[in-house]
């Protein structure tokens, strides 16, 4: 679960570093295309075209379009260098987050106030004697997600399996030792073994003791 964690965090840091990049390069290409404006008009000059007046005033204008672009190119690189590898502080969260309950358990009454603050960041409400919660912290809120998606493809996997022509709950326990694999499935509350059609005991066949 932990990893499956940071692989999230990872990649949505791995999305950012893509729009960068591409945030980036089309940085590049305007003042590229303002550049060249810079020149076309040089030769409209040179040309007669334009006279000298025309000529300052789209120059102007070409020349503060240039010194933004730079503005923000240049606040954008200060970004990306000011950011640090994700991996190494999501694995010393992720430690921090495997002893949760038990810095909870051994906290004091601060310590446990902080803990749920940083789970819960809104206040506490009374409704109808129950107490309420506001927005989760982003980080639980993710791994929370996750475990449901989880649970919901287990439980996909399971229906699958009992529902398959191609499978059936096995009528006695498979002896060990032999070359049939049993697949356990939990349902109501008792473990079903299955296995495949192919490889099922002829009606009336003893079953191989180990």
């Amino acid at each position: 679960m932990a990893e499956l964690y940071k692989q999230v965090v990872c990649d949505t840091f791995g999305d950012n570093k893509k729009n960068f990049d591409e945030n980036r390069k089309q940085l590049v290409a305007e003042i590229s295309d303002q550049n060249s404006m810079l020149t076309k008009i040089r030769a409209l000059l040179l040309s007669d075209d334009i006279d000298v007046a025309d000529y300052k005033i789209m120059k102007s204008k070409c020349e503060d379009k240039i010194v933004g672009l730079e503005a923000q190119l240049k606040e954008l690189k200060d970004q990306a260098n000011a950011k640090t590898d994700v991996s190494d502080i999501v694995d010393e969260a992720l430690k921090r987050f495997k002893k949760l309950t038990e810095l909870y358990s051994n906290g004091d009454i601060e310590a446990k106030r902080y803990i749920i603050g940083s789970i819960f960041p809104e206040k506490w409400t009374i409704l109808e004697n129950k107490g309420r919660t506001g927005k989760v912290n982003l980080a639980a809120h993710l791994i929370y997600q996750i475990n449901s998606l989880l649970s919901h493809k287990k439980a996909e996997d399971r229906l699958k399996l009992e529902l398959s022509p191609d499978w059936y709950p096995a009528p006695v326990p498979i002896a060990i030792g032999t070359n049939r694999h049993p697949f356990p499935s939990r349902t109501c509350g008792k473990t079903r073994t299955y296995y495949p059609r192919s490889l099922a005991v002829p009606s009336g066949s003893k079953t191989k003791k180990p």
